[in-house]
């Protein structure tokens, strides 16, 4: 079968690289089983756009948009047991299954993602050491292989296939449909609590005392220095009860399950190189830090604004420039996890490579992923325009040191990493491409990631 693609500007969200190149857009998953074991060019499968780095563009193929295959299965409201298209946004999935009191058990920092992007990239969220990553929720999915065939897969299916595909950066197939786990809620708010810190050991400090919270993730100054580096604000949620409600808002028990907008403003233009500069970023850090410090008193927040608080801007990723922006985020051990965020964090706040979103958080066991990226230990993620002063040396720096630590970095967000540390950061790599092979012998799944990373 003959789909027809069209030429179109593609770029992953943090902008680098920005390509023109063919996109399928079929509406069935028969047109892409009937497709694949006839194209001709490398393939990569694309959900809603919204990975950082360049897993989802591949300048030498075509993209397969499955933004199409948008439909809900079927909903099991007692067991909270949701099957739907992998094209679907977990925006659509919070829209149906929250009025009825459930929500995803594991969310990324973005509700624009496809559940298909959510398990090719085994995304994480606020209660990784409660929960795990969302491969985790997954009780089973359907996946179209090169040669146009079909696999159910669970973690008791083909489980090989089903863990080589969670984290596996959409190089084992197309994921299809899913079959996901729902949490059970109350409500749709969140009861929240922040906690300042005076410097980076503090927020480690109180992060690790706080484990047994369900959400927790800290804000961190990035360019702070001195004895305030490191300093942040500590965001601790539970999901909020009808009796939490009661007690501190009652008029709230009329309308537990309150939806709210996706988006609520738009950036139209890249602002100047001024507005991310060192200055503007400092200054920025500090308003933020002293604002979020006045209270550490619990309080009721709805939903998009402590999961997804960078959707209130629909292009935010605009703000660093034309350039684009780097974000880098690293998982290191518990072992020695402390040390390598407090040198990591003093390397940047020193050269100015710091950000307005800076966030460091405590991750549970990872899965039996082979390329899933998180570990039991802390993730550090930082944003930093592109092009800084010596960046990509001070960059390559820490890679070393974090590699060398037995961490990571998140591929997923990444678009600059030398592959001489793939197989250190990922030492299943090897066997994940082997078993990856077997069931793409052609090498029709791609992408400028693969291919810059020598991953297959």
């Amino acid at each position: 079968m003959n789909l027809r693609s069209r030429v179109e500007t593609l770029y992953p969200w943090a902008l680098r690289p920005t390509i023109r190149a063919p996109v399928y857009r079929p509406d069935t998953s028969r047109e892409i089983a009937a497709f694949l074991p006839s194209a001709q060019v490398e393939i990569t499968p694309r959900g809603a756009g919204t990975a950082y780095g360049d897993i989802c563009v591949n300048p030498c193929g075509s993209h397969l948009s499955l933004l199409r295959l948008d439909k809900f299965l079927e909903f099991d409201k007692e067991q909270g047991i949701l099957t739907c298209q992998g094209g679907v946004t977990l925006n659509e999935v919070i829209n149906l299954v929250l009025p009825q009191g459930w929500f995803p058990a594991v969310s990324p920092g973005t509700a624009q993602s496809t559940v298909g992007g959510c398990m090719a990239c085994d995304a994480h969220g606020k209660n990784h050491h409660i929960r795990g990553s969302f491969a985790m929720t997954v009780k089973g999915m359907k996946l179209l292989t090169s040669d146009g065939q079909t696999h159910e897969c669970s973690p008791e299916q083909e489980a090989d296939l089903f863990w080589a595909t969670a984290g596996g950066l959409g190089q084992t197939g197309v994921i299809t449909q899913l079959t996901i786990q729902l949490a059970k809620v109350e409500s749709s708010w969140i009861k929240t609590r922040n906690i300042p810190t005076r410097d980076l050991e503090e927020t480690l400090a109180l992060i690790d005392e706080h484990a047994d919270a369900t959400y927790s993730v800290s804000w961190i100054d990035s360019l702070a220095r001195g004895r305030h580096m490191g300093r942040g604000i500590i965001m601790l949620g539970e999901h909020a009860t009808m009796e939490d409600l009661l007690r501190q808002n009652p008029t709230l028990c009329d309308r537990p399950f309150e939806l709210r907008k996706a988006t609520s403003l738009f950036l139209p233009f890249f602002p100047p190189p001024w507005a991310s500069n060192t200055f503007a970023l400092r200054f920025f850090n500090a308003v933020y830090y002293r604002a979020h410090s006045r209270s550490s008193q619990t309080r009721l927040t709805n939903y998009r604004s402590f999961f997804y608080p960078l959707d209130s801007v629909k292009s935010w990723n605009r703000i660093y420039g034309r350039r684009g922006f780097i974000e880098y985020q690293v998982a290191v051990p518990l072992r020695n996890g402390r040390e390598i965020c407090l040198e990591i964090c003093e390397t940047l706040s020193r050269t100015g490579n710091g950000s307005f979103l800076a966030v460091i958080k405590r991750m549970g066991p990872g899965n039996p992923g082979p390329m899933s990226f998180p570990i039991e230990g802390y993730t550090l993620a930082i944003d930093m325009r592109a092009g800084w002063d010596e960046q990509a040396k001070i960059l390559d720096g820490l890679d070393r040191l974090v590699a060398e630590a037995g961490g990571r970095v998140y591929l997923v967000k990444d678009s600059r990493v030398d592959s001489r540390w793939i197989d250190t950061m990922y030492p299943r790599r090897r066997e994940w491409a082997e078993f990856v092979a077997r069931h793409d012998p052609r090498g029709l799944f791609s992408s400028n990631l693969v291919h810059r990373l020598n991953l297959r």
